[in-house]
C-alpha cells in the first residue's frame, strides 16, 4: 500500500535527506525542515528547498 499523510511526509523527508547529505547538506537539518513545513508535500518541498538554498529534483 502507498503510505500517506505523515507517513508519506516522513518518507519523503528521508529521501530528500539522503540526497542532500550527498551533496554535502546537513540532513539532520533537512529531515526538521521537511518534517515541521507547512502541511502538504509542495509546501514542504519548497519550504526545504529556501531553507537550505539547494536545488533538488524528486
Amino acid at each position: 500500500s502507498r503510505p500517506e499523510g505523515p507517513l508519506l511526509q516522513d518518507y519523503v523527508a528521508s529521501l530528500l535527506a539522503v540526497h542532500l547529505r550527498q551533496r554535502g547538506f546537513p540532513a539532520q537539518r533537512v529531515a526538521y525542515r521537511a518534517a515541521g513545513g507547512p502541511e502538504g508535500l509542495p509546501g514542504c518541498f519548497l519550504h526545504v528547498l529556501r531553507v537550505e538554498g539547494a536545488s533538488v529534483f524528486v
